[in-house]
């Protein structure tokens, strides 16, 4: 004769476990504030480099920044030279796109023993890029920098447009910036009279007719507000209203702060 079944109950685990055949539905996750996914930082694996959240844009948009960035300028002195103004420029533009970097002033003695010892061929400014446990690769040259930093940037604040027109624009205003200080007085009275009637025709009031601030703006300033100390003949910028106007536009962005103190 047969045993005779018990039926049981089936306990709350057993009613919890899916039937044969379905798939179990995961847990949903409850989204993170934008402060708590902007303060966790993630590393992508191998190459130095980390990606963040930025708290502005909307969910997965990721922006992957150099881990590690150092800026060799010269130190301050009375008379300022092409090379420390320039370097004024990349702190502004970095400063406003909200990268952090290491600001180091040193002397003409000291770059010149750390350009022996790493075979550089170059002058102040230089910006090392990279990880702390990997060699940094240099960048030199104002407009070099500038270039990089407007990339990397990208996603937060556009300072260096992806269309490639636009892009043009920028670098051709940051060339003639370069000439204007390289050129005789003549000349360089002529690139200013360019970049007064090239702000006076701007739609948006960026020298690179760009609908938001450019690494071109940022340089532009810097040097701007310096031009009577680096090109002969110019006494004040009180003829270039559209420049005063411009320098003054460039101090009141947001993120400029500090470089003021």
């Amino acid at each position: 004769m047969a045993p005779k079944r018990v039926l049981r109950r089936p306990s709350a685990k057993a009613k919890a476990r899916p039937a044969a055949g379905k798939a179990r539905a995961r847990p949903k996750a409850r989204p993170k504030s934008a402060a708590a996914r902007s303060e966790r930082p993630h590393r992508r694996p191998g190459n130095g480099w980390y990606s963040r959240w930025i708290p502005n844009w909307p969910w997965g948009r990721m922006a992957f920044l150099p881990q590690h960035l150092r800026l060799l300028s010269p130190l301050p002195s009375a008379s300022p030279c092409a090379a420390s103004v320039g370097a004024d420029g990349l702190r502004r533009a970095m400063s406003y796109a909200g990268l952090n970097f290491e600001d180091r002033r040193i002397s003409t003695e000291e770059f010149d023993e750390l350009r022996r010892l790493n075979n550089l061929c170059c002058d102040l400014p230089v910006l090392l890029v990279g990880a702390p446990e990997h060699p940094l690769q240099p960048l030199w040259r104002v407009n070099t920098i500038a270039r990089y930093v407007g990339k990397v940037s990208h996603a937060m604040c556009n300072l260096y447009p992806e269309d490639p027109v636009k892009s043009g624009m920028v670098d051709a205003v940051m060339d003639d910036l370069t000439e204007m200080l390289t050129a005789d007085a003549e000349t360089g009275m002529k690139l200013v009279d360019y970049f007064e009637r090239n702000l006076r025709e701007s739609k948006y009031g960026w020298v690179a007719t760009t609908k938001h601030p450019s690494v071109a703006d940022f340089l532009v300033a810097s040097y701007m507000q310096m031009l009577p100390q680096l090109v002969k003949g110019l006494e004040d910028l009180t003829k270039y209203p559209q420049i005063v106007a411009h320098i003054d536009k460039v101090v009141r962005l947001e993120g400029y702060t500090y470089l003021n103190e």
